[in-house]
């Protein structure tokens, strides 16, 4: 377990504004929301932590997270749970890799004006995604660029829908909770994991059964991101045939660093395919001090996002 420090890449994210980041963070998916109180001044101390089980028709329908179906029902929910924790003032929120999406766009000079900023990242990001980018919150920061490519400079672009991230912040507004950093479950897991050197490549795999995220990078900056869902029958074939496309990536387009370490977050069944597709040893995140974190009732990854999201400095 590491310090609290702040990665300069993805320590805004799409926060409304910057903010020390609270002890206090929530999850939201599509079938629950968890808290969790983790105190990172001296190590790590976990507190008080509730799951409530949401409805199946909680959310309509959405590739990035349908809007909520019955906004005040929810309110009263997250009311109702923050009533058995006590005063909360501020907390961060961690939402799905599949609701808040990362994608990296080669760029020339973006301006500096934010609204023509905004602008200039709307504009990449309509022709790499299928989504309507106006109906779209985003953020970007500079990436490392890669080997062949035709702009000079490179970010990775982090989007979620924007009427969903409304009604949170509307419904943690009306339970008393000022919503600081909003990020997704792999940036949150990332804080849990040192920085390989600036001249090597470090390869965090989040593995959950219903799909994986992956997250690369050159020393702290990042390079490489993949989200992909997965049929709860997957073998260890798509899994190995997924591993070797990033192996291809990482050897044509940076091909000067070595490969230092891969981290694994979550299903057993990925360390023994990136250690056959990647040719490394790959290292398993445990930390004997928040294991208990929720008890059974959320699995490892979302136990790790929930710390890591506490890890987090926002300046």
């Amino acid at each position: 377990m590491k310090s609290t420090r702040s990665l300069s890449w993805i320590e805004r994210a799409l926060g409304a504004e910057p903010l020390s980041v609270p002890p206090h963070v929530f999850y939201l998916g599509p079938d629950a929301l968890l808290y969790a109180q983790v105190d990172t001044a001296e190590g790590v101390s976990v507190g008080p932590s509730r799951v409530a089980e949401l409805e199946p028709e909680t959310f309509l329908p959405g590739q990035l997270g349908g809007p909520l179906k019955e906004p005040e029902a929810f309110t009263g929910l997250l009311r109702g749970l923050v009533s058995e924790i006590g005063e909360i003032d501020s907390a961060s929120l961690v939402l799905p890799d599949a609701w808040y999406r990362l994608v990296f766009a080669e760029v020339d000079q973006l301006p500096s004006a934010a609204a023509a900023r905004d602008e200039a990242l709307r504009w990449k990001l309509k022709r790499l995604v299928p989504f309507r980018v106006e109906d779209l919150r985003l953020d970007a920061v500079n990436a490392v660029p890669l080997a062949g490519q035709e702009d000079p400079g490179r970010v990775m672009i982090g989007f979620a829908a924007q009427a969903l991230l409304e009604q949170c912040e509307a419904a943690f507004a009306a339970a008393g909770i000022r919503l600081g950093a909003i990020t997704n479950v792999t940036l949150s897991v990332a804080h849990l994991i040192e920085p390989v050197a600036a001249n090597e490549i470090g390869l965090l795999l989040v593995a959950q059964d219903d799909g994986y995220s992956l997250l690369a990078s050159l020393g702290e900056a990042p390079v490489l991101y993949r989200y992909k869902p997965l049929d709860a029958g997957a073998g260890a074939g798509r899994a190995q045939r997924e591993m070797l496309l990033t192996s291809r990536f990482l050897e044509e387009r940076l091909a000067h660093y070595e490969l230092s370490r891969v981290v694994v977050v979550g299903s057993d069944r990925w360390s023994s395919v990136v250690g056959e597709s990647l040719g490394i040893e790959p290292q398993v995140l445990e930390a004997e001090d928040w294991r208990d974190l929720l008890s059974s009732q959320a699995d490892s990854v979302l136990r790790a996002a929930l710390v890591g999201a506490a890890h987090v400095e926002v300046a």
